[in-house]
């Protein structure tokens, strides 16, 4: 599937006389319509670019198919945790709707914790340690200060 869609954004889509093959090497020194300036096009060329790479997305995502419905299962049945939990979510770095969902799941994960907080952070991206340093140290601290409260019970 990533390579269908590297290939189609590439500009070299396969027809449907000449599908693409996981073991053809994709080029990425050739002209191409991708944006070498734009991280998301060079991060997906990256992870692609060779046979081997291809295969562990697939085999990855293989395994993702099969495992998440068991991971489902036990988290229907488990205990919310108890411990202190903030999730931070970026603002950036993926298409809006893709944002807006990937936003509500983190927000599930800190609903579902007893202790759980989650805080948007804008003008970050995915290395949020790294756009916005200081939410992630004020996060850590909030965290580390709820745990020693909740220790001192």
């Amino acid at each position: 599937m990533l390579n269908r869609l590297w290939l189609y954004r590439a500009g070299s889509a396969p027809t449907a006389s000449a599908p693409a093959s996981l073991d053809a090497e994709v080029p990425l020194d050739r002209a191409t319509p991708l944006d070498p300036a734009t991280s998301l096009d060079r991060a997906e060329a990256a992870v692609i670019a060779h046979r081997h790479q291809r295969r562990a997305v697939l085999a990855e995502q293989r395994l993702t198919s099969v495992a998440v419905p068991e991971i489902r299962r036990r988290r229907s049945t488990a205990r919310p945790f108890e411990m202190p939990v903030t999730v931070l979510s970026a603002t950036r770095g993926l298409p809006g709707a893709m944002r807006v969902r990937w936003t509500a799941l983190q927000a599930g994960i800190a609903r579902n914790a007893v202790r759980g907080t989650h805080s948007t952070v804008h003008g970050a991206g995915h290395a949020i340690q790294a756009d916005r340093p200081r939410a992630v140290v004020a996060a850590v601290r909030e965290v580390s200060d709820h745990a020693r409260y909740f220790l001192m019970d």
